[in-house]
């Protein structure tokens, strides 16, 4: 739908009838959908119809994983998961960045846009991440696994990729550009599997 216009045809448009614009919000194919419509000023006495152009403009969100590189990242797919991703690991005491990578479909880097980082910081058992995105690009959610397995497992005791099963769950962050979260209790060498959703795309 990007770049098409589209002519909208107002109902019973009558003269003296000044400039109107209107942004209204929609949802098409899971992503969001902004529609600007622009009513022209009518001078025509005894007008009954008019054209606007309708301009949409798609912004869409995407799945995004942290990526701590060749032989820290391993992706989820070599674990016979249906999905991609990457568990990061093992990783001891210190200091870590990863590049945070949406769309990238298959673990392939190439098919994937590199949205920003998670910087990892683990010490005396508590490990921090910090999330942060380049412009244009947004946090809507974060989640994130830290744990001695290299998955999380569960509600029924099997690993699992999926981000809901995180240790750390962050829902409706509504756009910001960084955020932070802390696991405490941990000890020894961990994984750290760092997901988010992006918008900006």
């Amino acid at each position: 739908m990007t770049g098409e216009s589209t002519q909208l045809k107002p109902a019973d448009a009558g003269s003296g009838i000044g400039r109107r614009e209107f942004l209204k919000r929609a949802s098409v194919g899971g992503a969001g959908l902004a529609l600007l419509y622009v009513a022209p000023q009518f001078t025509t006495a005894g007008a009954k119809s008019a054209y606007a152009s309708i301009t949409p403009v798609v912004t869409g969100t995407e799945t995004a994983f942290g990526y701590g590189g060749p032989g820290v990242a391993r992706c989820f797919i070599d674990d016979d998961y249906s999905n991609w991703g990457w568990t990061n690991g093992p990783l001891s005491e210190g200091n870590y960045s990863f590049d945070l990578i949406a769309g990238a479909g298959g673990c392939d880097l190439s098919k994937g846009t590199d949205v920003g980082s998670v910087d990892i910081s683990y010490s005396g058992g508590t490990l921090t991440a910090t999330y942060l995105t380049v412009s244009p690009y947004v946090l809507d959610t974060v989640q994130l696994y830290a744990g001695a397995a290299m998955y999380p497992f569960g509600s029924t005791g099997v690993d699992t990729t999926a981000p809901g099963h995180y240790t750390k769950v962050v829902d409706d962050l509504g756009g910001v550009t960084s955020h932070t979260v802390t696991v405490t209790g941990l000890s020894g060498s961990v994984y750290v599997i760092a997901h988010a959703d992006v918008s900006g795309f």
